[in-house]
């Protein structure tokens, strides 16, 4: 629930107009709640072993050479990351 407040003062004409523009806004918000989903265990086992086998290859890429590397397949997922920030 929310409160709006104005007086009737032409000083304070522009913030009142922020206010009741601000308070039309705020009541026309509408939430959709949803249930939680359930997933299933084997989609998460599948999910986390498959995360797993990227840290392990990256973690190899890794330890071949000084410094911090990515496998080519991370490096090409985080560059379509990025390019879908920079879009969005």
């Amino acid at each position: 629930m929310h409160h709006c407040y104005t007086f009737p003062c032409r000083v304070m004409f522009r913030g009142e107009a922020s206010t009741l523009d601000y308070e039309f806004r705020a009541k026309n918000i509408r939430n959709k709640p949803q249930v939680n989903q359930v997933i299933p265990k084997k989609t998460l086992v599948k999910e986390f072993a498959s995360e797993i086998s990227r840290l392990k290859s990256d973690l190899i890429a890794t330890r071949r050479r000084n410094g911090i590397y990515l496998t080519q397949e991370t490096y090409n997922v985080e560059e379509q990351r990025e390019g879908q920030d920079r879009n969005s």
